[in-house]
């Protein structure tokens, strides 16, 4: 049945689009911040048709985001905006991170969840998801990111200085980890996570049987990620493609599968093929590289700044199609 998928709003037959009734309207927001059904108030509201009225709509939009049941919405878009579940879907390599502790990725996943409760109840600029002078942290992930001060298990607002390189969500945990190999950064999840996720202008899906980065190529273990992938993209079935993702990714090249910041690359070689890899290698790092439109871009700072003074008018476009999909 329709009904127990969808929230039906019909219109009679031939009468085409028609305004929503007062009961209409408390659903749609009911559903929308609180993942069910209008409490009384709101039926109230709407029985005597006071909910329509500009000033009363307000003032229920406003009680509702300050209830305790706003954090359902909180948790349950940001989870579907920003693919926060990505997190638990690959583990991170104890062998490269060995002080890594997977209670950490909890503690990302709410960094962006209060980050974004933040701004939405202080009414804050949206641009902040780009690029902000504060995040929200606990000790644990305090510790994780090497930032002095914050205690406790509770998450609160931290200012950030220039020398912490965090701020806005893509310098966050969650985006960085649950966009990397577990042993690796992974410039490619990285940058269709931007594209998809802060612009809505995804790129096509790769061809079928598109060849993997081939780690047996004499050197490879050397050659920053870039530089590899600049070996893949000599298949003409990739370049056209590569060219329009991997500017968005190779920028945030010197943060590492679990999102610190890194000056180089730690690989894992065998000695010989069939072996264990035990042998440990260091790897320059390249965040450099130019955009379709001609920009250079060295790094997440300047990645961001990039979004902030071209694509601004897109980021606030998508997250509007993302709000109004949710």
């Amino acid at each position: 049945s329709p009904q127990f998928l969808y929230l039906l709003e019909p219109s009679p037959p031939g009468k085409g689009v028609r305004d929503l009734t007062p009961h209409e309207v408390a659903s749609r927001l009911s559903y929308f911040l609180w993942s069910n059904i209008p409490d009384e108030e709101l039926l109230e509201l709407a029985a005597s048709k006071r909910l329509l009225k500009p000033n009363v709509l307000n003032k229920q939009i406003q009680r509702m985001l300050d209830a305790p049941q706003a954090n359902r919405f909180v948790e349950q878009f940001t989870d579907q905006w920003l693919d926060l579940p990505a997190l638990d879907r690959g583990a991170v390599n104890p062998q490269f991170y060995p002080e890594f502790k997977d209670r950490t990725k909890t503690a990302m996943r709410l960094e962006t969840q209060h980050f974004f409760a933040e701004i939405l109840r202080n009414d804050l600029s949206a641009m902040n998801f780009i690029d902000s002078d504060f995040t929200m942290l606990n000790e644990r992930l305090a510790k994780h990111y090497g930032i002095e001060g914050v205690k406790g298990t509770s998450m609160s607002r931290v200012p950030l200085k220039p020398e912490y390189r965090r701020g806005g969500l893509i310098t966050q945990g969650s985006m960085l980890a649950g966009n990397s190999t577990g042993e690796d950064s992974h410039p490619i999840k990285r940058a269709v996570w931007i594209l998809e996720r802060l612009l809505d202008d995804p790129p096509s899906p790769p061809p079928a049987n598109v060849p993997a980065l081939d780690s047996e190529t004499p050197g490879f273990a050397q050659l920053t990620l870039k530089d590899q992938l600049s070996v893949h993209r000599e298949d003409k079935a990739c370049v056209s493609c590569h060219l329009k993702i991997d500017p968005w990714g190779i920028p945030l090249e010197h943060y590492d599968a679990t999102g610190l910041y890194r000056t180089e690359a730690l690989r894992l070689t065998a000695k010989e093929k069939g072996q264990a890899r035990t042998q440990e290698e260091k790897a320059p790092l390249d965040a450099t590289d130019t955009m379709t439109d001609g920009h250079t871009i060295d790094g997440a700072e300047q990645l961001k700044t990039y979004i902030l003074n071209e694509k601004k008018d897109q980021f606030a476009r998508a997250l509007v199609v993302k709000v109004l999909a949710y």
